[in-house]
């Protein structure tokens, strides 16, 4: 398993839980960007409960 390390927090986590964490943040720059015109056909149901999940929490700041 290759493993990636934060230089932050001096954590290893496994390279699987970097991309995940890597797609979320791109999903979040997507949001933020294009606010609701992202393609939800091309995301798994993971991915789309974030978005979800994170459009609700930018609502709730915006107001």
């Amino acid at each position: 398993m290759i493993m990636a390390q934060s230089i932050e927090s001096n954590r290893i986590i496994s390279m699987e839980m970097y991309l995940e964490l890597s797609t979320y943040m791109l999903l979040i720059a997507l949001y933020m960007q294009r606010q609701q015109d992202v393609i939800w056909e091309d995301m798994l149901p993971s991915q789309q409960s974030c978005l979800y999940e994170i459009s609700k929490c930018v609502k709730k700041w915006s107001t």
